[in-house]
């Protein structure tokens, strides 16, 4: 009886980043750095934390402001209501101001 060989897709890419390749990128290697960031606080702050948000990103421009932007206003991940917010924040992210909302 020969022995049974399971193979799964998160089996072979930990396999592969182990290894050092990851789908044909030897650059890309598994590594144990430390975080490049230091999460400091967690806290709500949309203005109505019921809704649906998603999709965040975060920017820091050059004159120093920070910009976050996400899809708002959902009842659900898939809604055909969704809103583009936006916040902008001049002390690193300390007081984050709702610059704009479009409603789509």
């Amino acid at each position: 009886m020969e022995p049974s060989i399971e193979h799964s897709r998160r089996d072979f890419l930990g396999k592969m980043a182990s290894s050092g390749l990851v789908l044909g990128a030897p650059w890309i290697r598994a590594s144990t750095a430390e975080p490049l960031v230091k999460i400091l606080d967690l806290k709500k702050i949309s203005r109505s934390p019921e809704m649906y948000h998603g999709w965040p990103t975060l920017s820091l421009l050059q004159n120093g402001e920070m910009v976050l932007a996400w899809s708002g206003g959902r009842e659900g991940h898939v809604c055909p209501f969704g809103q583009v917010h936006y916040m902008k924040s001049r002390d690193g992210g300390g007081t984050l101001v709702l610059a704009q909302s479009h409603f789509g």
